[in-house]
């Protein structure tokens, strides 16, 4: 009897052990392992990031629209393009610079794995993104012709890709910021 209680006592012992190193194991990969809301934060702050730098492209130091006025040649946001306020050296900076926002965007983009109520956003992002950078390669090598009319239509064709479907995923996934003004876009 004696010997069944000590195997009992053995048999509990190593219960306890299983169970604090099995606990032990479990809490400390889930204190290193990121959690859902986790990788929600850091994905919705890569899409506040990518907007951040999109507008410091577009916003001129008078706070006037750069890519309407000198790369679509309209004075307001319900003016026609006027081909002689197009400005081809500020629409290629403009470009240039939407082009590296969106070329560092698709490259943290790929490194990093969407939520899954995030998919359909960033299927999006994964197809339009190339699309709109081959678009602003356009636009970057019409502005170095003497073609205005050239530049207002790559322009429009970087702005068709970009709305709605762009900005409609990016509202989705960071509804705390309306990224296209319906009143100016």
């Amino acid at each position: 009897m004696r010997i069944h209680g000590l195997s009992a006592t053995v048999g509990t012992v190593l219960l306890l052990v299983t169970a604090c190193v099995s606990t032990s194991i479990s809490t400390h990969r889930s204190a290193t392992s990121t959690t859902p809301d986790q990788i929600t934060q850091a994905y919705v702050a890569l899409i506040r990031a990518y907007w951040a730098d999109l507008h410091v492209a577009d916003d001129a130091p008078d706070g006037s629209d750069v890519d309407a006025k000198a790369c679509l040649g309209e004075i307001s946001p319900t003016s026609p393009s006027d081909l002689q306020v197009v400005e081809p050296e500020i629409c290629r900076a403009y470009a240039a610079a939407t082009l590296a926002a969106d070329e560092k965007f698709l490259a943290k983009l790929e490194a990093v794995q969407a939520p899954g109520k995030f998919a359909a956003d960033d299927r999006v992002f994964r197809t339009v993104i190339p699309i709109a950078i081959s678009d602003l390669e356009t636009l970057v090598a019409a502005c170095s012709g003497p073609n205005r009319q050239a530049i207002v239509d790559a322009m429009r064709a970087y702005a068709n890709v970009m709305i709605p479907d762009v900005t409609n995923a990016l509202d989705d996934v960071d509804p705390s910021i309306t990224h296209l003004d319906p009143h100016t876009g």
